[in-house]
Parts: structure tokens; sequence; C-alpha cells
């Protein structure tokens, strides 16, 4: 029973991405782990806030044969961030490409738990949870439990300023 809940949670999320802000095509890069687009080079430039990292990471999807994230934080203990998820062979025309921007915190600092939340913290229709080990993020459900296989639904982290 579990098992389902937990591959519900992981179809619900991705059908909540269809809802996301930003829709564009990704550009080539020599490095698409360290070196992101000129609106994430944009994003990475307005502001200032304490700390950047970057993630990235592959997870699963039901109608695709993968999604790539790619996760640019901006702040300490809060702050905002850009997701850009890259949903590979979701059209006939190959890739879709999806961008979502929002605030970001850390919900309990003991147990390295954060929550980004697209919009405004507090007022956001997508929600996801992450723990913090270390170099990774590893999504959570909104219970705060590890969705299996942990290794499936795990960010790395590429850059750090």
């Amino acid at each position: 029973m579990m098992k389902s809940n937990n591959i519900l949670l992981v179809f619900c999320l991705s059908i909540g991405l269809t809802a996301c802000i930003e829709h564009t095509k990704a550009e080539k890069t020599k490095d698409t782990r360290t070196v992101g687009t000129k609106e994430e080079q944009q994003f990475i430039k307005e502001k200032t806030y304490k700390g950047l990292r970057i993630y990235v990471g592959k997870i699963p999807c039901v109608d695709c044969s993968g999604i790539e994230q790619r996760l640019v934080m901006k702040g300490d203990t809060i702050g905002v961030y850009r997701l850009t998820e890259v949903y590979k062979d979701a059209t006939e025309d190959g890739d879709a490409t999806i961008v979502s921007t929002g605030e970001w915190k850390f919900e309990n600092p003991s147990k390295k738990s954060m929550i980004i939340s697209q919009g405004h913290l507090g007022d956001s229709t997508r929600v996801a949870t992450y723990i913090c080990d270390g170099n990774k993020m590893i999504q959570t459900t909104l219970d705060g439990e590890t969705v299996q296989p942990k290794y499936l639904y795990t960010l790395r982290k590429v850059k750090t300023k």
C-alpha cells in the first residue's frame, strides 16, 4: 500500500508540473551540469542572496523516458529557486522543458529538511520537500518519508558559490 502511495505522489507531482510558469527550449551547452541557459544565468545575477547551489539529477517519468532536473537555489537558509525540468522524449517532437520559480526554506534545519514552493512560501499549489544530505538532496513525500527507491529521487550538487 505504501509503495502505491509513493507512486501516486510522484504521479501527482508530475501532473502538477504542467501548470508551471515558463515553457522553453533548452539550449545546448558544453557542460549542462555546470552551465545553464541564458535565462538561468540572468536568474543567478538577479537579487543578492548569500549562497548559490546547483543540483542536477534524473527522476523517473510515467509518460516519458525520464525527467532531467536542474535546481538552482539562491540563499542560505531561505531564498529563491529556479527548477528546469526536461521531460525526455515526452512529445512526438522530442523533449519538453518546463521551468518553474519560487521560494525555498529549511523547514527543519536540525533534520536538514527543506521545502520548495512554486511562487511564494505558504500560498503555492505546488510544493516539494527534500532532505539535504551533504552534496545531495533526496526527495521526500509531504509527510517527510523518503520516496523509494531513494537513489532514483536524488539530486546531486554540481556547483556551490
